[in-house]
């Protein structure tokens, strides 16, 4: 399958046009309709003299009416891949994988193709980002596209429908495998491979779309819908093949991240809050997700997808419109 994903175009924040990413994938969205408008803000993230994270600075870094998505922060430091949705001149809606740089404020369009591409994740090396396509048969699988280089897209593995994914070490990966289209966390599974010379082996059933990697556990972090119909934030250890379930999750809870491997954060509405990971215990409950930050001052609605830096100096949430 040859397509191309090497063009690109430099936007700024005031010429973006109509643009939105879905919050599942899809390959078509309604023309008249659109999907849902979202914003990405970033704050500046520190631990005070007392030694508790504190944010300050929020800024935004998309401001138009639209979608836009999936904030995932380069290494470097230098700016974040985040996902976009522009409409195209049939009136259909176009996934593209966006890079925003922090000193430029410039917007690059890094894919711009005929596909739909989700979840930019720069991969080891720095020559290509991991993203979700949806091919032409609308099935969806994970692909190594060129990033800032001449290297040739490729895909990375035939398992499907693949929704969302994360690195481990050493080509560790773990992804989100989509259940039904009625019930899209019904049946959906964690699945895991150590390389993509082994087989995809699952290893949890009925999970949501936040995976993250803890290198400190070396382990792989989800949300999983449990037998007492509450969502709890898990986590799965390839070196004993083994799921402990960590915490509940706070209703109206959607996503969460780390800001280290010991403090967990999530969002309620428009208010975040953090929960402190302690192997010992084992009795962790709803009760134990502190209030963190009030955001309502940048976001008048919903926080939903988070991330946080590779040094811990910047978060990122996402905001409904």
């Amino acid at each position: 399958m040859m397509v191309k994903f090497t063009a690109k175009k430099v936007i700024s924040k005031s010429l973006l046009l109509s643009a939105v990413l879905g919050c599942t994938l899809s390959a078509a969205v309604n023309a008249q309709d659109g999907p849902p408008g979202t914003d990405i803000f970033i704050a500046d993230l520190s631990k005070n003299p007392l030694g508790f994270w504190a944010t300050q600075n929020f800024e935004a870094v998309t401001t138009r009416k639209g979608y836009d998505n999936q904030p995932y922060f380069l290494p470097d430091g230098s700016g974040l891949l985040y996902t976009a949705m522009l409409k195209t001149d049939n009136g259909q809606w176009q996934a593209d994988s966006f890079e925003y740089n922090f000193d430029s404020k410039k917007h690059t369009n890094l894919t711009n193709s005929p596909l739909s591409e989700y979840s930019p994740t720069l991969m080891a090396g720095g020559y290509y980002i991991s993203s979700i396509v949806v091919e032409a048969d609308n099935k969806q699988h994970l692909w190594g596209l060129p990033f800032h280089s001449k290297a040739k897209a490729y895909r990375l593995s035939n398992l499907e429908p693949v929704g969302y994914h994360v690195w481990g070490k050493k080509g560790a990966i773990a992804m989100f495998v989509l259940g039904s289209e009625k019930l899209p966390n019904d049946k959906s599974t964690l699945q895991f491979q150590q390389s993509f010379k082994t087989k995809p082996k699952v290893v949890a059933n009925d999970i949501g779309r936040s995976l993250r990697f803890i290198p400190e556990r070396n382990a792989f972090s989800f949300s999983q819908l449990k037998q007492d119909k509450k969502w709890w934030l898990s986590e799965y250890d390839p070196k004993t093949d083994s799921v402990t379930a960590l915490v509940p999750l706070p209703k109206g809870s959607d996503y969460y991240t780390w800001i280290d491997d010991k403090t967990a954060v999530t969002a309620v509405g428009n208010e975040l809050r953090l929960w402190t990971y302690n192997d010992n215990d084992k009795s962790a409950s709803i009760a134990d997700w502190m209030p963190w930050v009030d955001a309502s001052k940048v976001c008048k609605t919903k926080v939903t997808r988070l991330a946080v830096d590779r040094d811990k100096s910047k978060l990122a949430i996402v905001c409904d419109e």
